[in-house]
């Protein structure tokens, strides 16, 4: 595992001004998506990835395009992650509503509170519900 490599292409992922980086060509998808587990960044990844790889198609991948297995397993993941947001965002705003029922003024912080804000809020890798009351 080349963790710098794998650090090279997350800069990329975070930003869309970045070109895409020479070291592509020396990523192992299988790897880089244990990795993405491990760190809790695969939403990271797999926006670039999967759904927003402009540049990577008009670079045609520096000729290391992931293959169908590859392309399948973060599909899979990504099913995953807006599974677990999806549930997720019902218990925020169900625990919300109970709070409000029971007399509390209450806002749901951190994690779910701040996913609005992010591009694909339903990739980012979820926890568990922070609330004030």
């Amino acid at each position: 595992m080349n963790v710098d490599t794998y650090l090279e292409f997350l800069r990329f992922a975070l930003n869309d001004d970045r070109v895409v980086p020479d070291s592509l060509v020396n990523i192992n998808w299988q790897a880089l998506l244990r990795f993405a587990k491990e760190q809790a960044i695969v939403g990271i990844y797999a926006r670039r990835i999967l759904f927003d790889n402009d540049k990577l198609n008009d670079c045609k991948w520096l000729g290391n395009r992931p293959n169908e297995d590859n392309v399948m397993d973060w599909m899979g993941e990504v099913a995953k992650l807006r599974k677990r947001n999806h549930l997720l965002f019902e218990k925020s705003a169900d625990i919300a509503h109970r709070f409000n029922n029971d007399g509390f003024d209450c806002c749901i912080l951190k994690g779910q509170g701040n996913a609005l804000h992010y591009p694909m809020p339903e990739l980012r890798t979820s926890g568990d519900i922070d609330i004030w009351a």
